[in-house]
């Protein structure tokens, strides 16, 4: 996915910390694209609008390990207005970067629980 002709936003710094909210690493010089942005661009095959709250995106990274978003809350919260694709950071872009395309959720309180490293795939799911 060419996320360039998407708008770039940058931020200084981002601190990655475990589960117990521990520093473990610091991103520096990010350039980020909004998740929202890609999404909209994408057509998504729902009955109605009202379906789309049944709905999540999965992200999977190259390890196996997977992150939930609900759609609502990428969409009707502050939550997603602060999802990221990480398309460079420390001077590095793209493959080059050590973790590859990653996703980040810059609002939560500890932010490697969703930081996706190293991102495989996205997937669009229904709940049935």
């Amino acid at each position: 996915m060419d996320l360039s002709k998407y708008g770039t936003h940058l931020k200084d710094s981002f601190r990655i910390t475990n589960h117990l909210k521990e520093p473990r690493s610091l991103l520096k010089d990010l350039k980020l694209v909004l998740l929202k942005d890609v999404l909209e661009s994408v057509e998504i095959k729902s009955p109605g609008p009202k379906q789309l709250s049944e709905c999540y995106l999965v992200a999977e990274a190259s390890d196996g390990d997977k992150v939930v978003f609900s759609w609502n809350e990428l969409f009707n919260t502050s939550v997603g207005d602060e999802v990221y694709l990480v398309e460079g950071y420390d001077g590095q872009a793209g493959v080059q970067m050590p973790n590859r395309i990653a996703l980040l959720s810059t609002t939560d309180h500890a932010t490697g629980r969703r930081y996706v490293k190293g991102l495989k795939k996205m997937v669009i799911k229904r709940v049935h």
